[in-house]
């Protein structure tokens, strides 16, 4: 079963977003994505699709959105981490 949300087009162009990432979160997404690709031809599963999904379930679904925030925070955790607030924290603005 697909995560609510996870993979849909925005309603309207304004709905995409264009974040910064520091230089060496694209370099740890670059390796990633090498191992990721090693990985599925190891397997026979072949190229990827350019929308595959970076952090995958084994099966190629995205993964749950309540269960990547509780396996965050699992880590976050188990390896004494500060905690990171992502979604939650960001500020609702109001529409005039």
């Amino acid at each position: 079963m697909a995560a609510k949300g996870v993979g849909r087009k925005p309603k309207t162009r304004h709905g995409f977003r264009t974040i910064s990432l520091p230089k060496s979160t694209g370099e740890v997404l670059r390796e990633h994505y090498l191992t990721q690709v090693e990985q599925r031809l190891l397997s026979g599963l072949g190229r990827m699709a350019t929308d595959d999904y970076v952090l995958p379930l084994a099966d190629g679904s995205p993964y749950p959105p309540d269960e990547l925030s509780r396996d965050w925070a699992n880590l976050v955790r188990d390896r004494k981490l500060p905690r990171i607030c992502f979604m939650r924290c960001v500020t609702r603005t109001r529409r005039r």
